[in-house]
């Protein structure tokens, strides 16, 4: 069968079970999944595939408890963010060992630097998980306020500026004509939902935006992008200089102006309750909706942390729970994943190879262009702390927490977590 990119050895002809624990998706991409693992196990028949269905909450801590426990499965889904923390811990194998060179380069740049540690690639992520701006096009019509720009080239978006002051005519809009329970933006939908709910992929967004990559390495501007220090031992001057905390006021301001909610109200959008999204793009709404590009700091910033496979180092087959891996991430495979999941594949030739129907809506088209351009988090192995402490400083600083305190006491608490390693 098409194995994909696999290039390691021929596959052992003992009688041997493969272990794969994952989440349930879609049904329509379960069954490419399920289907990759029939057709695996038709073409090698001493091969047995168990596969393992965890809650997609319960994953992290599945991981953990099996690896410590000494019965890790072969196959695990985890994050492309957390691959530094499964080096350091020894938990993962190089799998980029046993895949050609073309397959890996497929992957777009940063999410390939996503997965890699010291040259050598460690997951194979399963989409770029991005986020965009959706907008209620009925309210902004009633409010007689200008639509952003619906585009999908990301350097079409407002800026900072040009949102705050629509937010802001939104908001007054809304207490005008009775309708105070409505707000310009969505709360966030993810975790547990609310301010503060995951700093990885939403709240990130605010400070890296104040920053650039391209900017000198000694620099506040290059700094409050990278997050970490080169030598990944200290945060000061990175998630608390002040351009950070600039980043912060302007996060802080939503909630303050009444621009967002301070609590977990799921659905808001659906409900045509709110004018904007930025928890990613709806589908199927009741009412006529826009797609604009994120706003503008000095970049755009945005996560590119995935749902990611790993061969465990506590796998007897690692050749064989790569070839496994490989044969799902072939061409073919993951175009129907992909067109199932409604994601962005990782892989340039994937999207190349989708359907007209299925690249070329302007969701997916400005969804590619996120995924493009978006950045991993920084790579340390005490990125699970880390993001937990900014997400409680994020959820204070919402709540009214100064922010230049909160993020000198958020810097304290991380540095004391990567002295640990």
């Amino acid at each position: 069968m098409d194995l994909g990119g696999y290039t390691g050895p021929e596959l052992t002809s003992e009688q041997i079970t493969l272990r794969v624990m994952r989440q349930n998706w879609t049904p329509a991409s379960d069954k490419v999944f399920d289907s990759t693992v029939a057709a695996f196990t038709k073409a090698y028949p001493n091969i047995t595939v168990k596969q393992e269905y965890v809650p997609y909450g319960g994953l992290g801590e599945k991981l953990r408890t099996t690896f410590a426990a000494g019965s890790a499965a072969d196959i695990a889904m985890g994050q492309s963010a957390l691959i530094s923390s499964y080096v350091y811990g020894e938990m993962a194998v190089p799998v980029g060992d046993y895949l050609t060179e073309e397959f890996k380069s497929g992957y777009m740049e940063y999410m390939r630097t996503a997965v890699t540690v010291d040259d050598h690639l460690y997951g194979m992520p399963s989409f770029v998980n991005t986020q965009g701006m959706s907008y209620n096009k009925e309210i902004w019509d009633k409010a007689k306020i200008e639509t952003p720009p619906e585009s999908d080239k990301i350097e079409d978006g407002w800026s900072l500026e040009q949102w705050f002051e629509t937010w802001a005519r939104l908001r007054s809009w809304m207490d005008g004509n009775g309708h105070r329970e409505m707000f310009p933006i969505s709360p966030s939908g993810f975790g547990d939902g609310g301010p503060g709910s995951n700093y990885q992929q939403l709240e990130q967004t605010w400070i890296r935006m104040q920053g650039s990559p391209d900017a000198p390495q000694d620099s506040d501007e290059y700094k409050v992008w990278a997050g970490l220090s080169p030598d990944g031992k200290t945060v000061q001057g990175y998630v608390n200089n002040p351009l950070a905390v600039q980043g912060a006021k302007n996060y802080q301001k939503i909630f303050t102006e009444r621009w967002s909610p301070t609590g977990n109200q799921s659905a808001m959008m659906l409900a045509g309750q709110t004018a904007v999204s930025w928890d990613g793009f709806l589908r199927d709404p009741e009412f006529a909706w826009g797609v604009t590009p994120l706003p503008r700091g000095k970049i755009v910033s945005l996560s590119n942390a995935s749902d990611t496979f790993i061969v465990t180092s506590q796998s007897k087959h690692p050749a064989e729970a790569t070839a496994l891996l490989a044969a799902f991430n072939a061409v073919p495979a993951q175009v129907d994943w992909a067109v199932g999941w409604g994601g962005v594949p990782p892989s340039e030739p994937v999207i190349a190879a989708m359907p007209a129907e299925a690249r070329d809506s302007m969701a997916m088209r400005i969804n590619i262009n996120y995924a493009r351009a978006s950045y991993p988090p920084p790579a340390t192995p005490a990125w699970f702390e880390y993001t937990n402490q900014m997400n409680t400083t994020m959820r204070d600083i919402a709540l009214g927490a100064d922010p230049a305190d909160a993020l000198n006491k958020a810097a304290e608490k991380i540095d004391q977590h990567l002295a640990k390693y």
